[in-house]
């Protein structure tokens, strides 16, 4: 299904921005055979490109020169502005964005052909007016885009002072609200920084991304296809294996410079970890239960715990690596799931291609990878009506503190073994076990999950197959969720993981809890959840958590089921 990112009202005129772009693009020798922009068909005034003569399988659309590649490195190591932000304590990330709204007032900078031509507002919540902001109230999103601004603005008020002192009415003056749209366009547009790496080679090479090497660059060659670019970040915890079809904004390349990482910042800055589309939604909303959770400010403990908490797993990227680069041109191509795109780099620039013909007339479009609407929201300001993909984030469930302290260790020891991620509170020691995606698969019975641990050696039996298939990370419930349920629900060392009715309990509560405030809104989302705008969005967001919600309750009640046929037989 395709979609779009939503685009400033501008006609490709002569003298439109769209037509300076182009002027610009033709000036640096940007190859635009075949390529025209125009209004994108789906009538909303958005812009889009189209292919004005056929194009056959595997054909080269566009190439784009590197330096017109708008490198965030280069930025931070050229651009006086970004310098300048960079010395008076800015992070990476804010100086980036600074420089990039100062960039987009300054007719003599090399690239504001590209920024002019950008839409006028940028696509993610963070961007949204305060009315659309708004819709998201009560869900976990509306949480994160909310810190998401707070980190923003503490910054742009330690910083921007500093760069531009009484300016405020001069045509170039940066206001946070530039600093804002800069933000939304970057992110929403950002393609991996090893593009810029790869295109200075001398062969082109397809470039992937992959967590299975820890190189920053490494290329491999052997069969019909041309060399491919494998990219990784070190240590990148956790991460699933992204194929060249990844994220435009999901950069995760390791850079040889800046190597300022997210637990090195101050709490009043945005990190890299926190400025990225990865963390969309995560760490907004940990539920917890059986902790003693309760009150606003154990609500904020937990989302801060679950923060930091996510913030480690990252923390061998890069700030810089994370900023990824910006392509002229090609973050026009619009969005559509599943569609055979390949990135290439290499004798002197970038160039897509596409792995099915394009008939003349056709649009031309881009995959952003595997995203859930979440994510899709989150950065891109869209979303999609069951989307398959979709998942609950930042679920954390509490194991309260316990006195004996063998069982305590034990407990540690055994998430540590698992490799389940939790934090200690430290006002008392209780254990916030987390956070957990849950996920459901396109039939809706329930997707994303490995293998559970098994019951003690004949104890299963035929009625209770049901529950244990359930518990075994077959459902919208990942494996990783039951371990810790077992390492709560267990109250001798000695004996082991239980997993019992009462932690059965203590999950219904926590996805019952999230589920809750989504419920007032659901006859008004299922009107809305088609529409093109950001109440329909929004829709199709929370119909997406609702979905995946009921999923999981639905497999712990088929797990009491099973439960309660084998007490009915052992009876």
């Amino acid at each position: 299904m395709s979609t779009k990112r939503k685009r400033g009202a501008v006609c490709p005129t002569q003298s439109s921005p769209v037509a300076g772009l182009w002027r610009w693009l033709e000036t640096n020798k940007a190859v635009l055979d075949g390529i025209e922009c125009r209004e994108s068909s789906h009538g909303d005034g958005g812009l889009g490109l189209f292919a004005t003569r056929p194009f056959k399988e595997n054909e080269p659309i566009g190439f784009l020169p590197r330096h017109c590649i708008l490198d965030p490195i280069a930025v931070l190591r050229d651009d006086p502005i970004a310098v300048a932000a960079t010395r008076v304590g800015a992070t990476p990330n804010f100086a980036f964005w600074f420089s990039l709204a100062a960039a987009a007032k300054d007719e003599a900078h090399f690239h504001h052909p590209y920024l002019a031509a950008l839409p006028c507002e940028a696509p993610d919540p963070c961007s949204w007016s305060d009315e659309n902001r708004a819709l998201l109230d009560g869900t976990p999103m509306g949480k994160q885009v909310h810190r998401q601004r707070q980190l923003l603005k503490s910054e742009y008020d330690r910083v921007a002072p500093r760069l531009q002192p009484g300016v405020e009415r001069q045509s170039k003056y940066v206001s946070f609200d530039d600093v804002l749209w800069a933000r939304g366009v970057h992110l929403s547009r950002c393609f991996p920084r090893p593009l810029v790496d790869a295109a200075q080679q001398d062969l082109m090479h397809e470039v992937l991304a992959s967590t299975e090497v820890d190189a920053p660059l490494r290329v491999v060659h052997g069969g019909s296809g041309p060399p491919k670019v494998i990219w990784a970040a070190p240590g990148a915890l956790g991460s699933a294996h992204v194929s060249a079809a990844t994220s435009a904004s999901a950069p995760k390349a390791v850079t040889d410079s800046l190597e300022t990482k997210a637990e090195d910042k101050p709490e009043d800055t945005l990190g890299s970890a926190e400025a990225t589309h990865q963390n969309v939604g995560e760490g907004a909303s940990g539920d917890v239960s059986g902790a003693g959770a309760g009150g606003a400010d154990e609500a904020d403990e937990v989302d801060a715990q679950v923060s930091r908490a996510l913030q480690l797993e990252h923390e061998d990227e890069t700030a810089a690596g994370n900023l990824g680069c910006m392509l002229p041109l090609f973050d026009m191509f619009e969005h559509k799931c599943g569609h055979p795109i390949v990135w290439e780099a290499g004798r002197g620039g970038v160039r897509f291609r596409c792995r099915a013909p394009v008939p003349k007339g056709a649009p031309l479009h881009n995959n952003y990878g595997a995203k859930g609407n979440e994510e899709l929201l989150f950065t891109y300001g869209f979303a999609v009506r069951g989307n398959p993909l979709d998942a609950v984030e930042g679920v954390v469930v509490g194991c309260a503190p316990t006195p004996d302290t063998a069982l305590a260790a034990e407990r540690r020891r055994l998430l540590e073994e698992h490799g389940v991620p939790y934090t200690t509170r430290e006002a008392d020691g209780a254990l916030l076990i987390g956070p957990f995606e849950l996920h459901v698969t396109a039939d809706g019975k329930g997707g994303k999950g490995g293998k559970g641990e098994e019951g003690e050696e004949g104890e299963e039996s035929e009625e209770g197959e049901e529950g244990e298939e359930a518990a075994s990370g077959g459902g919208a419930l990942p494996a990783e969720l039951f371990l810790a349920l077992s390492v709560i629900g267990m109250d001798d060392p000695s004996e082991g993981p239980s997993l019992t009715p009462d932690e059965l309990d203590l999950l219904v509560g926590t996805l019952q809890a999230r589920l809750q405030p989504l419920l007032p809104t659901e006859a008004a989302d299922d009107a809305a959840a088609d529409e093109q705008s950001c109440a329909g969005y929004v829709a199709a967001y929370r119909d997406g958590q609702r979905r995946v919600l009921r999923a999981a309750l639905a497999q712990v009640a088929q797990m009491g089921a099973g439960d309660e046929a084998n007490d009915a037989d052992d009876e």
